[in-house]
């Protein structure tokens, strides 16, 4: 289902080149676009409001915290419960729809046992807590108060066990589309909080799927694919490396999953994946170079010219990446600074020597990336912060959970462009031409002059 605004028809008659949306774009594009945030050649605007401003077009969609990807004139973005949806760029209208669910892989007969299970486990579940609340209520020394708690503990292992291996595709929290697909121009890669990975073509067609493991950490998976050294990378428990054409495994390192993303970059012209846990990785046979040099939760870490910043709750830290891939592998630790103590569900940020990133509470805080020195700290009124910042058109934008985007100029103290008032936001903006891709709770917004 999907929705288009009286704009559309205004722009329709515009071409691809003079937006900006180049219909042969084939590079590789996913999560923040190549993973910086970065968007330098794009001039969108900045400003924009609910009602009609600079509003081109707005597409429906199920929830979901994933970011749209832009290719060859396409937009492609996941949704509850399992599905892929490919957007016309230009216009906004729907150009398919694609389920990759446990009946995709494993075949209808296994789904309908799998929701099977889960709703005789959460029926039992629900019998025995009403059953010890009436007796707690009416006999509240009763000794049979003890059994029944014994019982409702081995139900909810039960329960547990059975979803650590077939997570509910009704899940809440972050749910099962939070992590942002990655596509080479050719092939679109979605992961879904289940376990199913599944490959598509640019048009809809399905390539293949695979139900790999379960992810580990509650409130659903947001840790996007990436491609590096021709091979797709997931993190759902694992480090795992995909033969992007078939699907198999290729390798697999004992790597612990985190919420974040891992990074991209290279040591000696060698690929190497720099994971949220504080390990290095060597792209193409998986061998384990440093593991724990940091720990990050929810966010990822950041790479640039050779170092490595990683936002940790309370301190922020810098590594010198190694010279050469001789195991074990020392990271040199350039600075170490107090920071923030919060969560930090967003990405840092880098431009023009400065890092910035910001706290789940809303405090945005930009550090000096060569001395780790505080440059300002400030909270705006924006609320909770769970979007990565992104540049474009020379501005860094801030979007708030709450539905307002904050437009900074990248200075050495608080400069305020605008603060736009919008919906309930939780993904990462995509800049492209004079273009801005928003997603909010309900809706993919186009927004532009």
């Amino acid at each position: 289902m999907w929705a288009v605004t009286r704009f559309t028809i205004i722009f329709a008659g515009l071409v691809f080149g003079g937006l900006g949306l180049s219909s042969t774009q084939a590079q590789t594009t996913g999560w923040r676009g190549d993973g910086s945030g970065r968007f330098t050649k794009a001039q969108p605007p900045t400003k924009w409001s609910k009602d009609s401003e600079n509003i081109l077009w707005k597409a429906e969609l199920q929830k979901g915290y994933s970011s749209p990807v832009l290719s060859g004139g396409r937009l492609f973005i996941t949704a509850q419960p399992a599905e892929l949806i490919c957007i016309d760029a230009l216009k906004g209208s729907e150009l398919w729809r694609q389920t990759a669910n446990y009946a995709t892989v494993l075949g209808g007969a296994e789904a309908a046992r799998i929701a099977a299970t889960q709703a005789k486990l959460a029926a039992e579940k629900r019998d025995f807590s009403k059953k010890y609340k009436d007796l707690q209520k009416a006999r509240p020394d009763s000794p049979e108060l003890e059994r029944l708690k014994e019982q409702r503990k081995l139900i909810d292992n039960r329960r547990r066990d059975f979803e650590r291996k077939f997570p509910s595709e009704k899940r809440g929290g972050a749910g099962n589309a939070a992590a942002t697909v990655v596509c080479d121009g050719q092939r679109v890669f979605a992961l879904f909080g289940t376990g199913v990975v599944a490959a598509f073509q640019v048009n809809g067609e399905l390539l293949w799927s695979r139900h790999l493991e379960a992810p580990q950490q509650g409130h659903g998976h947001s840790a996007s694919p990436i491609l590096v050294a021709g091979k797709l990378i997931v993190h759902l428990r694992q480090l795992m490396a995909l033969n992007p054409v078939t699907g198999k495994t290729i390798w697999i390192a004992e790597i612990p999953a985190k919420f974040g993303t891992p990074a991209v970059t290279q040591v000696s012209g060698e690929d190497v994946i720099v994971t949220p846990s504080g390990a290095l990785v060597f792209a193409a046979d998986g061998n384990v170079l440093a593991e724990k040099q940091f720990q990050l939760s929810n966010n990822s870490p950041l790479v640039q010219d050779g170092v490595i910043y990683a936002h940790e709750g309370g301190k922020i830290k810098a590594f010198r990446l190694p010279t050469s891939l001789q195991t074990p592998v020392e990271l040199e630790l350039l600075w170490e600074t107090t920071g923030t103590r919060d969560q930090r569900m967003a990405s840092a940020l880098y431009h023009q020597g400065l890092l910035y990133a910001a706290t789940r509470r809303g405090i945005i805080e930009v550090t000096d990336a060569e001395t780790g020195k505080t440059v300002y700290r400030k909270r705006p009124d924006i609320g909770e912060i769970f979007s990565s910042p992104t540049l474009a058109g020379g501005m860094i934008f801030y979007a708030g959970r709450n539905g307002e985007t904050l437009v900074l100029r990248p200075r050495r103290e608080y400069d305020e462009v605008a603060i736009n008032k919008f919906e309930r936001v939780s993904s990462i903006p995509l800049f492209n031409g004079k273009r801005m891709y928003l997603r909010t709770d309900s809706w993919l917004y186009c927004i532009g002059e």
